[in-house]
């Protein structure tokens, strides 16, 4: 059945190759201060069938259960929806959530997986550059060289893998950027096709015949994007799908509006059982032959390698000849190619073989004329250093299929990189190779680049100068290999699975747990320049709200470090099997003691299927005991915890909610415990009957209680299709569903669900409220009112990112957000007014933001300050005063129109500060105001070797204008009067040289000028 694909024994995820196997992550335990007894051990660990696991847990908690598949394209869908739904309650509704602002905390020096990378060819200096995150968008900067300050591309969702991306080589201006990580590690992102940018990679738009409904979509995960230099700049993209046997390369000959495949084959439909052919590269030779390497779903010894001669007829379906070299014995999959810059003829291939390992590198100086003989066997035979140990010559570590890549210098191509986990190097076409970076210590005189290699990019014209994408983020090196310096800094694509936040107010303490590159450790205010306290894929992490010396934090599973001393440093505990890849845990704070170091605190996570484990932790010695106990008997087979909460008002009960295992022989139907556990003893557990919507395969993914209310329970649903957030007032005899089945939010994965504690925001019954983490960001509400709920987006400065977690400190209001792929954020909930506000709101103007309230006013008020601050600002600014009116009525309108702004910048946050005759204050929910750039008459002007672009500012009161090109002698060469708006002027036929343009409003005379390079 097809709902089945991808849950039930190994074999199956293999065979429809959702991730086909997966990456090997570090292990071993970094940073000061900490004890690594076992770190041998952690680096034995069998990642394979960890991370298969971790496909199956990401898997179970998104698929629609009704399709049998996670429908990615719908985040396109939830995010028209959001809209709606923000539209439909308006966006300054008193029952919305308040509009909190979110800081961006970091990190700024590590590097997340990045596949994707250019340098723009329109900036020989090299200084700009697009990067790609494979969960966290695309990434533009204009001073690489220098301090590399990166900006997230707002017009790409943040939370796409940006896998590829192109720049015409005839119209610099035009770029390509592909989505959808297909090399098959445990998470990787489904695309939703490819964006286009006409404006040399500022603003990006969809490319529409490259997305839709997976029975129809070839475009799942784009692999490699080229750009022909042929007259009608012909698009290629290698392409596989997922589910619907779709896939190959595909073609467009009028930039990317319609689409065909050259190459491959596709099932009659979905599900068919026709080969789903997955295109890996595509590279082309110096004369202009295509080369391309494909293989086929499931298929063994498929991997091939095609070649499409130069000419009228290249890339087109039939012209493509078999040119894959001899196995031998062994069988190829993914294939990496190289052709030389120099030599049409010289290829390279980079081959994975049998077990995954790297099978082969193969080399043909003929142009593979006759595949049986031309290609010479040039297998690196050098022992790669691994972590300090040479006993291999693969240095992909068996995950050819995940890290595997070829570049040839420019100038030489006897000189070739080859990159697995780390980059071999030879100098004498293949002869030889020498191991040329390390991931870990150990290999004596080698630079250190991230682990997992994906791609090498040399700067357009130099034979020294590239860079190194890779898990780490970006390398880049001038001496042609020699040393590397990391590009990371505030390349933020950072993917967290967890945080945790200390009690004290104020406090910038924070962990957060991430993939692939350990636990992080902040503590500074702002953007943070974190250390890593433990390594490996960043589990569950804990700081105790009561005693913060003492810390958790967990590699997979229930791996456990212990830190008694504020996180100055932590002692590996032991790892304590599981069904979870990312266990589910909460700490017992009441079992903790202060002051002093508890001897016996109590640490709640998933056990063996049908199983909780409860942790028994010594602070004070660093020790821990850990028994697994089943929940009274009473849970069924294929059930393993997705959720786990403390109740917060009752001693010793802790809430669990068990779903699907991951190594399940079948999907079951959610169960949801209390269990009523003494410090020793076997649990006592009493099931709750959950609602008939939440059916077989769906997924428990939190559990929140309220603080004040053990009989008040939230529990969220990740996966497409289904209702999402479901709220009990009876301690889980009644259910309903606040999302009203789908309504009230988008149709994405809700993971995380937190009730917003008592006297913060506006709502019934002493209740302030819910935040969930979505696939789309951070959403809302003030008012819990059953299947009316009003959910609102609450994103400012965050944008659409898949969150996982949400922390909460009430000492000062502050929440910590654990996204993943653009790090953690961090914002403060608002008090309540004096005054009961109808509504708050505002319209930017020509010259001013005009600001509008409401109240239900009364008699103590004295009158409201208006306070301001830019977006990325952390402090506002009072700005103005409104007295309160006199006699106060019973509603009151009240405005301001803030006419001092700073026209360069777009976004303004506004909040109102209420004051009452005898001086108490509190402060207004908050709003952004958004405005074009008004003051601003050009933005800029760009211009290329056949184009001048001169991009217009908003400013209505504008109606003509005259633009004139001048030349150094001050010859004007070109005058054209036109309306204003964007202007694009033909200069193909005017000298090369520097000259001036003049833009003139018609009407005031007001002038902008400004020198461009042709």
């Amino acid at each position: 059945m097809k709902k089945l694909l991808y849950v039930l024994p190994v074999a199956a995820l293999v065979a429809v190759s959702v991730f086909y196997l997966s990456k090997k992550t570090e292990q071993i335990v970094q940073g000061t201060g900490i004890e690594k007894p076992n770190d041998k051990k952690l680096a034995e660990l069998n990642q394979q069938e960890e991370l298969e696991q971790k496909a199956r847990e990401e898997f179970l908690k998104t698929y629609d259960p009704a399709l049998g598949y996670v429908p990615t394209d719908r985040l396109l869908e939830g995010e028209n929806r959001a809209a709606e739904i923000m539209k439909s309650i308006g966006i300054n509704s008193p029952s919305n959530m308040s509009a909190v602002t979110w800081t961006e905390r970091g990190p700024n020096n590590i590097g997340g997986r990045t596949r994707g990378f250019i340098f723009d060819a329109n900036d020989a200096t090299g200084n700009t550059a697009l990067a790609g995150g494979v969960g966290g968008g695309l990434w533009r900067t204009t001073n690489f060289k220098t301090a590399s300050t990166w900006t997230q591309i707002a017009s790409i969702n943040q939370n796409l893998a940006v896998t590829c991306i192109a720049q015409d080589p005839q119209t610099l201006g035009t770029m390509y950027a592909g989505t959808g990580e297909g090399a098959g590690n445990a998470d990787a992102i489904r695309g939703i096709g490819i964006y286009k940018s006409t404006d040399f990679g500022l603003t990006w738009t969809l490319l529409a015949n490259t997305t839709g409904a997976p029975s129809s979509d070839n475009f799942s995960y784009v692999q490699k994007i080229l750009v022909y230099n042929n007259p009608t700049h012909d698009v290629y993209a290698a392409c596989r799908s997922i589910f619907c046997n779709r896939g190959g390369l595909m073609r467009s000959t009028n930039g990317g509006t319609n689409w065909t495949r050259v190459l491959g084959t596709a099932g009659a439909s979905c599900g068919a059982a026709s080969p789903d052919t997955r295109i890996y590269d595509i590279e082309q030779s110096l004369s202009g032959d295509l080369w391309v390497s494909s293989a086929t779903v499931g298929t063994a010894n498929s991997g091939r390698i095609w070649k499409s001669p130069a000419g009228g007829t290249v890339g087109n379906a039939g012209t493509w000849v078999d040119k894959t070299p001899p196995t031998a014995g062994t069988s190829w999959q993914r294939i990496e190619l190289a052709c030389s810059p120099t030599n049409n003829d010289r290829i390279y291939a980079l081959l994975q073989g049998t077990a995954n390992a790297i099978g082969g590198i193969r080399r043909t100086d003929d142009g593979a004329a006759t595949p049986a003989t031309s290609w010479n066997n040039v297998n690196n035979a050098t022992l790669w250093c691994d972590a300090g140990t040479s006993s291999s010559v693969d240095f992909s570590r068996n995950q050819s299929w995940y890290d595997l890549m070829l570049a040839i210098k420019p100038d030489d191509d006897a000189t070739v990189f080859a990159g697995g986990v780390d980059i071999m190097k030879t100098t004498n076409t293949g002869t030889n190779w020498t191991q040329i970076t390390q991931w870990a210590s150990g290999c004596a005189a080698l630079p250190y680049v991230h682990a997992d290699i994906h791609n090498i990019q040399y700067l357009p014209g130099s034979t020294t100068e590239f860079v190194v994408a890779c898990d780490g983020g970006l390398f880049y090196t001038t001496d042609g290999g020699t040393t590397f310096t990391d590009k990371n800094t505030g390349y933020n694509i950072t993917q967290y699975y967890s945080c945790a936040i200390h009690p004290t107010a104020a406090s910038n303490y924070m962990l957060a747990g991430s993939q692939d590159n350990g636990t992080h450790k902040f503590t500074t205010a702002g953007m943070n320049t974190v250390t890593t306290p433990t390594g490996g894929d960043g589990g569950n992490c804990i700081i105790d709200q009561k005693n913060p010396l003492q810390q958790i934090t967990n590699f997979t599973g229930t791996t456990l470090n212990l830190s008694n001393n504020g996180g100055t440093s932590f002692t590996y505990m032991g790892s304590f099997g599981t069904d979870r890849f990312i266990n589910p845990g909460d700490f017992d704070t009441a079992s903790s003691t202060t002051p002093g170091l508890s001897t016996a605190a109590f640490y709640y996570c998933g056990g063996a299927v049908q199983n909780f484990r409860r942790v028994n932790v010594n602070f004070s010695a660093l020790s821990v005991s850990s028994f697994s106990f089943a929940a009274g008997g009473a849970v069924t087979a294929n059930h393993s915890v997705s959720a786990i909460k403390v109740d917060p008002n009752t001693a010793n009960r802790i809430w669990v909610a068990m779903s699907t295992a991951d190594n399940a022989g079948a999907f079951v139907v959610p169960q949801l415990y209390y269990i009523n556990s003494a410090n020793t003893g076997a649990p006592v557990s009493n099931a709750i009957t959950l609602p008939g919507t939440i059916t077989s395969g769906q997924y428990i993914s939190s559990i929140d209680i309220e603080n004040g209310d053990a009989s008040h329970i939230l529990i969220t649903i990740s996966n497409y299709g289904v209702a999402s957030v479901y709220e009990s007032t009876d301690l889980g005899a009644n259910w309903t569903s606040l999302d009203n089945n789908g309504v009230n939010l988008p149709d994405v994965p809700v993971r995380w669900g937190m009730f917003i504690p008592s006297g913060y925001t506006q709502a019934p019954s002493a209740v302030g409220g819910i935040l969930l983490g979505t696939e789309l960001g951070v959403w809302g509400t003030n008012t819990i009112s059953g299947a009316t709920t009003p959910f609102a987006q609450n994103n400012t400065g965050m944008g659409n990112v898949r969150v996982d977690m949400i922390k909460y400190r009430g000492s000062d209001k502050t929440v910590a957000v654990a996204t993943h792929g653009r790090g953690l954020f961090t914002g403060q909930l608002l008090n309540p007014l004096p005054v009961n506000f109808v509504w708050f709101k505002g319209t930017p103007l020509d010259n001013a933001n005009r600001l509008a309230w409401r109240v239900n006013d009364y008699g103590d008020n004295a009158g409201f300050e208006v306070e301001r601050k830019y977006n990325g600002e952390n402090q506002f600014i009072k700005v103005g005063y409104v007295a309160a009116v006199t006699p106060a009525s019973s509603i009151s309108d009240y405005g301001y129109d803030d006419n001092r702004l700073d026209v360069s910048k777009q976004t303004a946050i506004y909040r109102l500060k209420q004051i009452d005759k005898n001086g108490a204050s509190k402060y207004s929910d908050q709003i952004l105001l958004k405005r074009s750039l008004v003051g601003k008459m050009i933005q800029f002007v760009s211009a290329n070797t056949n184009n001048l672009l001169i991009r217009v500012g908003y400013r209505p009161q504008i109606k003509n204008i005259s633009v004139s090109i001048i030349d150094g002698q001050g010859r004007v060469i070109l005058t054209q009067t036109q309306q204003y708006q964007d202007v694009n002027i033909d200069i193909s036929k005017i000298p090369k040289g520097a000259y001036f343009v003049k833009v003139l409003d018609v009407k005031t005379g007001e002038q902008y000028v400004n020198k461009f390079i042709k």
